[in-house]
């Protein structure tokens, strides 16, 4: 759906009508533009919309014209992994916090948790998704290649965990900010001595963005 709209009315402060789903400007000329919105958007005739602080981002950025842009995102999750070393057990990382960066179709975040190898510990480190279609308002589903690395302290040796795998961050409604993210890895774990291998059996995590 396209409308041709007053920049000089979009742009209007004294609106109490603040538009948060994304627009897509397609032309503009003199003080009047085409601009493109979700369909089901309702928008009555000669009513004042504002872009607020009249940001702009361009279709890949995941950024959105004012407020409701997934720029950073805050995480709580936990997973369990299961060894495949003869003998070996779980290892659960009980809770992870992230505090990331979405660039789009790159994010990065810092994390922190809690980890068990043989004895509870705690696990720092930096997990990176690519993601195969720009994470943005409007989209429900983001899948990633996913990796991460860090270093951990538990049962008295220095671990030095890897996981690399897929994830997929679900997005229930589509302007939501905040998605349910589920991750399948391949997990080496650097254990003084050696590597121990495993799977990700588990890991699920809610993120949300602002």
């Amino acid at each position: 759906m396209k409308k041709i709209l007053s920049l000089a009315s979009i742009l209007t402060l004294t609106s109490t009508s603040v538009f948060a789903a994304p627009v897509k400007i397609i032309k503009t000329g003199g003080n009047r533009a085409v601009i493109e919105y979700p369909k089901g958007t309702v928008i009555k005739a000669g009513s004042t919309l504002n872009l607020a602080t009249g940001e702009e981002g361009d279709e890949g950025s995941g950024e959105t014209a004012g407020p409701g842009g997934r720029k950073n995102f805050v995480g709580l999750g936990a997973r369990s992994s299961l060894s495949l070393e003869t003998g070996g057990g779980f290892s659960i990382p009980a809770l992870t916090l992230q505090y990331g960066f979405n660039m789009g179709s790159f994010e990065i975040a810092p994390t922190v948790g809690m980890t068990k190898v043989g004895s509870l510990g705690f696990d720092f480190s930096l997990l990176a998704d690519v993601n195969f279609s720009n994470n943005k308002v409007g989209e429900t589903f983001v899948p990633a290649f996913m990796i991460s690395a860090g270093f951990a302290r538990s049962g008295g040796a220095n671990v030095i965990p890897l996981r690399a795998g897929i994830a997929g961050k679900i997005f229930v409604l589509r302007q939501s900010q905040s998605a349910i993210r589920l991750e399948a890895t391949f997990d080496m774990t650097k254990v003084t001595g050696g590597f121990s291998k495993g799977i990700t059996i588990l890991s699920a995590a809610i993120q949300t963005y602002f």
